[in-house]
């Protein structure tokens, strides 16, 4: 599956996030860290990550605070339009990072539902 966002993260990685649900992998995730260190090394050179909600016709930027931390808002349909993902890019060339997105509806979300 293609990715449908590709940010470079302030550890020189790059974050892909796919569309939830369509891609050609049943185990997929969502998300991934490319590190182009490892490049000519493919198993060590990809990271899994995960995302809960839909990110298709979402929007991200990368935050100007210490850990250029990735924002992520908005998805496709049902709790993705309320979507808010943050990914603060850890690890170094070779190294993998621990931190995934975070992402937590019951917290923070774009809008409040009316009942």
């Amino acid at each position: 599956m293609p990715p449908l966002l590709a940010t470079v993260g302030i550890n020189g990685k790059v974050s892909f996030l796919e569309k939830s649900g369509t891609s050609e992998f049943s185990n997929s995730t969502g998300a991934y860290e490319l590190d182009l260190s490892l490049v000519n090394d493919f198993d060590h050179a990809w990271r899994e990550m995960h995302v809960k909600t839909d990110v298709f016709c979402s929007a991200a930027i990368v935050r100007p605070d210490k850990a250029a931390r990735i924002l992520n808002v908005g998805g496709w349909s049902l709790t993705s339009t309320f979507g808010i993902r943050f990914y603060a890019p850890d690890g170094s060339p070779g190294v993998n990072g621990t931190n995934d997105w975070e992402e937590n509806l019951s917290d923070l979300q774009l809008q409040v539902r009316m009942a």
